[in-house]
């Protein structure tokens, strides 16, 4: 399943279950933006392009999901581009294959809330896009 590239649903739900193991009870929507609350964890997001991901062989339309993917999708095929809190990069820089490493970006996250975390992550893929 496929999401809009400036949706924190992964973000959100990964914050919400870390949240709920050390206080027994899901973060209001304060404390999911609360740039200060260390129970935020920011997922590794990955980005490709719309007009690639409709002319998949396993494209499916579920008229919710911008798009699905039946099976299999190869990242060296279709992946745009990996962004990864700089938090787990010394964990995960030497298990990045060499045909996706230029296209693995490492943001620090300086203690953004969930909502400045997506806008900044957002921002930086549109660059990208851009160029």
């Amino acid at each position: 399943m496929f999401a809009w590239g400036n949706c924190i649903a992964g973000d959100s739900l990964v914050t919400e279950r870390n949240f709920f193991k050390n206080h027994d009870r899901l973060p209001n929507q304060s404390e999911l933006n609360d740039a200060n609350n260390k129970n935020l964890v920011t997922g590794i997001r990955f980005y490709f392009r719309y007009e690639d991901i409709i002319k998949h062989p396993g494209y499916v339309f579920d008229g919710y999901h911008p798009a699905k993917i039946k099976d299999e999708l190869v990242l060296t095929d279709y992946l745009f581009a990996c962004i990864v809190p700089e938090q787990y990069k010394n964990e995960l820089v030497d298990l990045v294959t060499p045909e996706l490493s230029d296209r693995i970006y490492y943001l620090a996250q300086n203690d953004l809330g969930i909502l400045d975390w997506s806008e900044r992550v957002y921002n930086f893929v549109e660059g990208l896009e851009n160029r």
